[in-house]
C-alpha cells in the first residue's frame, strides 16, 4: 500500500508475516548531492545528530528506549538521501514510530554534542583517507563526474565539517526535513489495513510541521565522456587497488534491472565470471567484484 498524508509525506506499507517484527524507515530526500560547497558533509552530520536527543528525550534516551524493547536503531547517508531506521518487535510498533517521528521532527542539535560529533566525523574522514580502497573509490568518482556533485565525498572534508555551527545544522534541517520531502516505509507484521496503524502514522507524522520543501536548483548534467579518463596514485601499500567504470543511466531507467543482473553475473559471488577468472583460476587478484551504481541521476 502507498498513500500520502495531507502534508505531503508519503507512506509505503507492506505486511510481511514471516516473523513478529517490524522495520520502520524514514527516507529524507536530501543527501550530499543536495549540499552547497559550504555545506559539504552536512547531510551526513545530520545522520550523526538526529538520534542525540529531543525535548522529550535526552541524550541516549532514544537508543535506550529502542534497545529496551529488543530493537535496534541506525541510519545512513548517500548522495541522494539520508535514511533513519528502527527494527523492533511488531508489538512495539507504536513506540518505535513515536521515537522515529520525534527524532525527525524535534531534534535539538545540542551544541556540546554537536562539537563532539564533529570530531567523530573528522576521525571518520581520516580513517577513510587511510583506506586504499576508499581512496580508489573516491578517485573513481572524481574522474567519472566532472561537474555533477556525485564527484564530492559524502563525508565532506575535515575543514568543511569543522566549520559547521548549530545554526547551519538547523538551516539545513528546516530546508530539507519537511514532510513533503520524506517517505515513511513500514514493513513487517503490522496489518496494512489496520485502522490503528494509519491513525498512529497520521498522529505522529501528519499535520502542519511549519516547514515545506524548499525548491532546489537543478543539478548540473554530466556530459557523455568523449575519451577514457584515468587517475594513478602511488602509495606505500603492498597491493594495487584498481577500479574501472562505465557511464550508466539512473535508477528509474528501463535498463537498470538488466545492469543489476549483469553485475551479479560478472562480479558478485564465488561463481561470478570475474571471481572465477581472475581470483580462482589465474590467481591474479585477492578480491574482485562488480556492481551497478544507479542513483537518482546517471551513475
Amino acid at each position: 500500500m502507498r498513500y500520502q498524508l495531507e502534508n505531503g509525506l508519503t507512506v509505503v506499507h507492506a505486511r510481511v508475516r514471516s516473523a513478529p517484527v517490524v522495520a520502520l524507515q524514514i527516507w529524507v530526500k536530501a543527501g550530499s548531492a543536495d549540499e552547497t560547497l559550504e555545506e559539504a558533509g552536512l547531510a551526513h552530520l545530520h545522520e550523526h545528530m538526529l538520534f542525540k536527543g529531543t525535548p522529550r528525550r535526552g541524550l541516549g534516551a532514544i537508543a535506550r528506549e529502542i534497545e529496551a524493547r529488543g530493537g535496534e536503531v541506525n541510519a545512513w547517508t548517500s548522495f541522494d538521501q539520508t535514511v533513519y531506521h528502527v527494527v523492533l518487535a511488531s508489538a512495539f510498533f507504536a513506540e518505535g514510530l513515536d521515537i522515529l517521528a520525534d527524532a525527525v521532527r524535534h531534534s535539538t542539535f545540542d551544541k556540546g554534542e554537536l562539537a563532539r560529533e564533529i570530531e567523530v566525523v573528522v576521525e571518520e574522514i581520516k580513517r577513510s583517507n587511510d583506506s586504499p580502497s576508499r581512496r580508489v573509490s573516491r578517485a573513481l568518482f572524481e574522474n567519472a563526474f566532472q561537474v555533477h556533485p556525485y564527484r564530492f565525498p559524502v563525508l565532506g572534508t575535515a575543514e568543511s565539517v569543522r566549520s559547521f555551527t548549530r545554526e547551519k545544522m538547523l538551516a539545513f534541517f528546516h530546508k530539507h526535513y519537511a514532510p513533503d520531502n520524506m517517505v515513511l516505509v513500514v514493513v513487517g507484521d503490522v496489518d496494512v489495513d489496520e485502522e490503528g496503524a494509519r491513525v498512529q502514522i497520521e498522529r505522529q507524522l501528519g499535520g502542519d510541521w511549519g516547514r515545506r520543501r524548499a525548491p532546489l536548483p537543478p543539478r548540473p548534467s554530466e556530459a557523455e565522456p568523449s575519451a577514457p579518463r584515468f587517475a594513478l596514485a602511488r602509495d606505500d601499500v603492498r597491493e594495487v587497488h584498481y577500479a574501472l567504470a562505465f557511464p550508466v543511466p539512473g535508477i528509474l531507467a528501463p535498463e537498470t534491472p538488466a545492469l543489476d543482473v549483469l553485475a551479479v553475473v560478472l562480479g558478485q559471488g564465488e561463481g561470478s565470471r570475474l571471481n572465477l577468472g581472475l581470483k580462482i583460476e589465474r590467481a591474479l587478484a585477492s578480491d574482485v567484484y562488480a556492481y551497478a551504481y544507479t542513483p537518482r541521476d546517471p551513475g
